[in-house]
């Protein structure tokens, strides 16, 4: 293993795939729409769930700014800083 590519390599697909197992194993619940009319179809249009988005996003809830400074920041100093060479 000269420049250590095939190491490298080898730890993302195994932990590619311990992430692929866990979410196999987990159960993530789905929302039930509050939106759908009996005969199944959505009551909403599309720029309805655009705006609704847009007026979280504007509009955030208090328990939520914390987590998207972080996420801001993080993809901040990830698209700013130069790796190493």
């Amino acid at each position: 293993m000269g420049n250590g590519t095939p190491l490298v390599i080898t730890i993302d697909a195994l932990t590619f795939f311990l992430c692929t197992a866990v979410l196999l194993l987990v159960h993530v619940p789905s929302p039930t729409r509050s939106d759908l009319t009996t005969g199944g179809r959505i009551e909403q249009s599309l720029w309805a769930d655009v705006r609704e988005g847009a007026i979280y996003i504007r509009h955030p809830a208090p328990e939520n700014i914390p987590r998207i400074i972080g996420c801001s920041a993080r993809m901040f100093f990830l698209n700013t800083c130069p790796a190493s060479p």
